[in-house]
């Protein structure tokens, strides 16, 4: 009704203006023989009232979300201006606004044929581009409007965003820095620069544009935000810490804040200050689905508080019985209370769709092996690789199995079926290479530990493997020595890689810098027996059979089974008794 009035309103004002307009001709009587008087010159060319009457009748309609009628009306203006670019815009935009992309491109490209230099059009099309993700031609047009009005201060930051986007970072910090060359107080121009270098992982610099944004806007909450993120990026916690609570000091609802605020204060293992604000987080949320008391829960195991984890995992679960994640946790403590039955009863409750399905089943073989029942876990974690053939888990889990059977043909097939699915695994390589030297596969073991180093040359247990087993066996030493100088160089304080310097030197036949090796090797793995054997054997090449007795009798306490061991203290006793 109210658009009818006003159409009608128009209508009468048009109808006035063009009779206003239509003054009656003024009857000029000449005598013959005389000259009319002269044309008057023409009058200057002014819009015809319909143009207006069109333009505004398409406004109204515009503004009653009338966009169909609008686009009727700017069409019927177009034929008293056809070269309009203002009326071809505007019909871009009213295509734009019914998501017809490519109908609101084509009005908009005719607006520009009409004037190259209208601004608006411009403007237009690069956001119809940027919306479609057409980021090569957008750019081009942000181009085109600062090259027009180089004042177009957010043409820099929409360019800049697209720069980046296109990990064009380079550009896109070039652009920031000409719009602060004309604003150097832009508050927005620092917030994006410091985008752009948190983006490019240069994190100092991002720090610095942060800080300048809030030194000019210190309420700005989205520059403190990603400081925060920036800092948190560098592993520097306290001060993630500080943005946070500075934000929360003013905003206490900004609940993505507070939850940042929260894992943060687990990673400085204040559990305690996580917990409070994880607490606070569900009062305030409702926690309808249960996701926080989860992850209360977990804080709650790592604080060892059994049954209150407990309490929260099960109030996870009588939110949302799908809650999967507060199954296999709530598992995870049952096995650790030796609640075997429940939790069993927790991880059976995981589908094989779920991506803790694996690790539930191979919580479920540990908890069948450690019962007794090795058949029931190997059939479990088969049964879950027929339903899952690529889960590499599975196969490693089962190649443990077979391990501890000493069936390492079949641990060593479990473990290239899951080399088939990750080839450059070093950890599946690595224990390969373990398996084929239990295997007594010498030249497999050592062919593997070699692909190890392709993989990554700075491993320093393939470096100390290969080297360690070359000493063992007694050949090329000159080559043990050097690998397990460059594992050692690697893992300084290892007490396993210095034991095999210590045994390389052993074999070459320098007993006393063995022993300073081996003595330094026990006192970094002392509860190791095979190193405390060692560091007997250097002491007997020494002339200290006192010592290489006590070195053999510790060896004997950690590993009783050592058969050589108690061959090598039986015959220093015989010795003694001659």
């Amino acid at each position: 009704m109210r658009i009818r009035t006003i159409l009608f309103a128009i209508l009468i004002s048009f109808l006035f203006s063009a009779v206003s307009c239509s003054v009656p001709k003024k009857i000029v009587v000449t005598r013959p023989g005389t000259k009319p008087p002269e044309k008057p010159a023409a009058p200057q060319k002014v819009p015809p009232s319909a143009l207006y009457y069109h333009i505004i009748l398409g406004d109204l309609y515009l503004a009653e979300r009338e966009l169909p009628q609008a686009v009727d009306e700017f069409k019927s203006a177009l034929l008293y201006d056809t070269d309009s670019a203002y009326l071809l815009v505007q019909i871009g935009t009213l295509y734009m606004m019914q998501n017809d992309a490519d109908e609101a491109v084509k009005w908009c490209k005719k607006a520009i044929s009409a004037d190259s230099e209208y601004l608006e059009a411009h403007l237009v099309l690069a956001n119809i581009y940027a919306s479609k993700n057409n980021t090569a031609q957008a750019i081009r047009e942000y181009e085109t409007i600062i090259s027009l009005d180089p004042g177009q201060q957010e043409a820099y930051l929409f360019l800049c965003s697209l720069y980046a986007e296109a990990n064009e970072y380079d550009k896109a910090i070039a652009t920031l820095q000409k719009l602060l060359v004309i604003n150097p107080e832009s508050v927005m121009a620092y917030f994006y620069l410091g985008n752009v270098y948190l983006d490019a992982k240069r994190f100092p610099e991002a720090e610095q544009s942060y800080a300048k944004a809030l030194l000019l806007h210190p309420g700005f909450e989205s520059a403190l935000v990603n400081l925060g993120v920036v800092f948190e990026a560098q592993n520097n916690f306290s001060r993630a810490i500080e943005c946070y609570r500075r934000i929360l000091e003013s905003h206490p609802q900004n609940h993505q804040v507070r939850s940042r605020l929260a894992y943060m204060l687990i990673m400085t293992k204040d559990l305690d200050g996580a917990l409070q604000q994880y607490t606070y987080l569900k009062k305030e949320l409702g926690d309808e689905r249960g996701d926080i008391a989860v992850k209360i829960g977990l804080i709650c195991v790592e604080q060892k508080k059994w049954q209150k984890a407990e309490k929260e995992f099960l109030e996870a679960l009588n939110k949302n019985p799908q809650n999967y994640n507060a199954s296999y946790y709530l598992g995870s403590v049952y096995e650790e209370l030796d609640r075997t039955g429940d939790a069993q009863a927790q991880f059976q409750k995981i589908p094989a769709d779920s991506d803790l399905f694996a690790q539930a089943q191979i919580h479920l073989g540990y908890l069948y092996e450690k019962s007794g029942n090795k058949e029931a876990s190997k059939k479990l974690i088969l049964d879950a690789l027929n339903k899952n053939k690529n889960e590499v888990s599975l196969y490693r889990f089962l190649s443990s199995l077979y391990e501890k059977e000493k069936n390492y043909p079949e641990a060593i097939q479990a473990l290239k079926q899951a080399l088939a699915i990750k080839p450059n695994d070093e950890e599946l390589l690595f224990n390969l290479g373990v398996l084929y030297d239990k295997a007594a596969q010498f030249d497999e073991s050592i062919k593997t530990m070699q692909r190890v180093l392709t993989v990554n040359p700075q491993n320093a247990d393939a470096l100390n493997y290969i080297g360690y087993t070359y000493a063992d066996k007694g050949i090329d030493l000159e080559e043990a020595e050097k690998l397990i100088k460059k594992a050692l160089a690697l893992k300084p304080n290892d007490g396993y890689i210095t034991d095999s310097l210590g045994w390389v030197y052993y074999k070459k036949g320098n007993y006393k810098q063995a022993l300073i090796e081996l003595e330094k090797a026990v006192q970094l793995s002392p509860q190791d027996p095979v190193i405390s054997e060692h560091l007997g054997d250097a002491y007997l090449k020494n002339n200290e059979p006192g010592k290489a007795i006590e070195q053999y009798k510790k060896s004997l306490k950690l590993d009783p089974e050592k058969e050589d061991v108690k061959k090598k203290l039986n015959e220093l006793k015989m010795n003694e008794k001659k």
